[in-house]
């Protein structure tokens, strides 16, 4: 094996993850914000980026199904059509000054371009990893992490001192860099014909894949549930620290902490995983969101929730960073993009409900008894994820 071809390989690699983390830190971060400056009302602005995310977690199956069924290594090709999209998308309404609802339309479709390339990359790891050309997953998640937190906080400046469009042509500029990164990935030859010709009569439809593996789909049921917990609480920080007497600000210090704290363990995940079994993680994420969960509702000052994000690792990172290795353990090669997209999804559609449901629950209940239904919803999906991870499914090469 070429090692400079595996290193130039990783180079690509991460700096895609610097990439996209930094725009979805534009885009995702402060989505709510920029539609907010445009004259979008909350309730239309927080409509635009939820249908966004739920569109992406229903379409990434069905594109991971079309792509498996594909002999030629496509994914490259495929994912900078949808960032050559997205930045077309978000120049439209830069250049052209469109009209509100054409404004929102077009960044709606902006974003879920984004959204449709997270399984992708994963599908891009998984197959050069699977030829035997390792990439450091876990690495580029902790760079991703970090990239997150400090676009986070340059966006915050930019957008005070030159105000709310500068966002985007920042987007545009790092999406452009994006695509060529993107369409960079060389494509390996499998290590035999009969690999390929196997993988060929092994792959099957989507709706016979959720049959197929029925306790994997089933393990996503619990991730998406606990999923839920995760943004019932984050998405609905300013009411944590309005009550607490905080504002914005310390919203934004609270994200900070949380990525900050979660780049040691993404980029030594790697190494862990060779100690501890990676479905341990998995196992374990649940109860420290229900023990982050209970912290929340605890808390009195605003430095008890900047002290309970460092528990970001345990939660968040224990929940999404195992995921990929889930999918590689569970599901054959030949529905390895189909099952990276459905894994991905289920975690995406766990966060979209857990936005709305939490919304709902905070203006009918208030926020004590919203954080309660939280707890509720995290316990009964770690008893699911406990539960399907006990039983024995293999996954048919």
């Amino acid at each position: 094996m070429d090692n400079n071809f595996v290193k130039k390989l990783n180079a690509k690699y991460l700096i895609y993850q610097l990439l996209f983390f930094s725009i979805c830190a534009g885009t995702t971060g402060f989505g709510v914000t920029y539609l907010l400056g445009n004259g979008f009302s909350a309730s239309q602005a927080g409509m635009i980026m939820a249908s966004s995310s739920i569109i992406s977690c229903v379409m990434q199956p069905v594109l991971g199904d079309i792509i498996d069924r594909m002999n030629s290594f496509v994914l490259p090709k495929v994912i900078g059509g949808f960032f050559t999209c997205s930045l077309l998308c978000f120049a439209s309404m830069q250049i052209i000054k469109p009209s509100l609802l054409v404004f929102g339309v077009l960044y709606g479709l902006g974003n879920l371009m984004l959204q449709m390339t997270n399984s992708l990359n994963n599908s891009v790891c998984a197959y050069y990893t699977n030829r035997n050309y390792f990439l450091n997953y876990g690495l580029g998640q902790g760079l991703g992490s970090l990239a997150f937190s400090l676009a986070s906080l340059g966006f915050g400046y930019v957008i005070a001192g030159f105000g709310i469009g500068s966002m985007v042509w920042i987007v545009l500029i790092l999406l452009f860099m994006l695509i060529i990164t993107s369409l960079s990935y060389p494509k390996v030859e499998d290590s035999t014909e009969v690999h390929s010709e196997n993988i060929r009569e092994e792959r099957v439809s989507l709706l016979v894949f959720f049959k197929k593996y029925k306790i994997f789909v089933a393990t996503l049921f619990g991730v998406l549930m606990v999923g839920m917990c995760h943004a019932m609480s984050e998405n609905y920080f300013i009411a944590i620290f309005t009550a607490l007497g905080g504002d914005t600000k310390d919203v934004g210090i609270a994200f900070f902490i949380g990525c900050m704290s979660a780049v040691p363990f993404f980029v030594r995940f790697e190494k862990l995983k060779e100690k501890i079994n990676v479905l341990w993680f998995l196992r374990t994420a649940g109860m420290f969101f229900m023990i982050k969960t209970v912290l929340l509702i605890l808390a009195t000052e605003v430095w008890h929730v900047y002290l309970i994000q460092l528990l970001q690792a345990c939660t968040y990172g224990f929940l999404f960073q195992p995921l990929y290795y889930l999918a590689r353990q569970k599901v054959s090669e030949a529905d390895l993009v189909k099952g990276q997209a459905v894994a991905i999804s289920m975690y995406l559609l766990g966060t979209a409900s857990g936005g709305f449901v939490g919304g709902s629950a905070l203006d009918l209940f208030g926020l004590k008894k919203m954080l309660l239904l939280a707890l509720c919803i995290a316990f009964a999906g770690t008893l699911i994820i406990n539960i399907s991870l006990s039983k024995k499914e293999t996954k048919d090469r």
